[in-house]
């Protein structure tokens, strides 16, 4: 079987998500109401501006032990907005022995496809803006579907495709998001590190017999997982038995990208 890999080699992960469920439980935070970031950046000496930006989403600026975080005022959803702060969050807790200015990209920022530091600048974020500890009992076993990850998405305040991310790593079940842009594969994770999904190759095309090719081209979201054939996500694959992919893609907002949640069930 061919295998391939989406994580950049020495992304420490799960340090960054150690540090942000320790902050979490510095503020004994325990609803999601609670998770206010410019509070907890102002207590660490951090002040978060927004204001206008060009070629980047925020940016960070370190000084001693001070810094400033600004983010572009006019990112449109208020999820994509806070995840760009609790990004360079993770930064300011991870990275002091970096640059002491530091910008990044939509890319950089939740696209899962960076450097080993946005890598985990990306993990910390997501932790600390959905904790595992207070997420795991309600979704771990809800049935994969874009109802469950919107559902989480609303919960917490945070863009669809943090979500989904969250959704397949705390999911008993094997499961996998896939973002494409233009009808290309930009990035993908799974959910569990042993997981029998195989990966998928980089700058894969859309198969058209995907949803996500289907949704693409313009047909309408399906309101469920369908069965899709192997092949539309992994074409060596195709022969397998015991083996069943299914697939539920959605358009985010007015963008030529599409976010899909991949559940499969396998026999072994």
């Amino acid at each position: 079987m061919t295998m391939f890999s989406n994580d950049p080699l020495r992304a420490d992960e799960t340090r960054a998500r150690r540090l942000a469920d320790k902050i979490i439980r510095e503020y004994a935070i325990t609803r999601p109401e609670e998770i206010r970031l410019e509070d907890i950046s102002m207590d660490r000496n951090v002040l978060v501006r927004e204001g206008a930006l060009s070629g980047s989403e925020a940016y960070l600026i370190r000084k001693g032990n001070k810094g400033i975080i600004r983010v572009r005022k006019d990112i449109p959803e208020a999820g994509r907005k806070r995840f760009a702060i609790a990004h360079e969050l993770g930064h300011w807790e991870m990275h002091s022995e970096e640059n002491q200015l530091k910008f990044c990209s939509e890319d950089d920022i939740g696209g899962y496809l960076g450097s080993p530091m946005e890598i985990e600048a990306n993990a910390f974020a997501s932790e600390l803006l959905i904790p595992t500890r207070l997420v795991s009992k309600e979704f771990r076993s809800a049935t994969p579907s874009l109802d469950a990850v919107k559902d989480l998405s609303s919960a917490y305040n945070v863009s669809l495709t943090a979500a989904a991310v969250k959704f397949i790593q705390i999911s008993k079940e094997d499961c996998m998001a896939i973002f494409s842009r233009d009808g290309i594969v930009r990035w993908w994770r799974k959910g569990k590190e042993y997981s029998s999904i195989p990966g998928i190759e980089k700058h894969h095309p859309l198969h058209l017999e995907s949803e996500a090719c289907e949704v693409f081209r313009g047909r309408k979201e399906s309101a469920k997982m369908v069965r899709v054939p192997n092949e539309a996500w992994f074409p060596w694959m195709r022969e397998k038995r015991g083996f069943e992919v299914y697939e539920q893609s959605i358009r985010l907002g007015n963008y030529p990208t599409i976010l899909t949640l991949l559940w499969v069930i396998s026999e072994s």
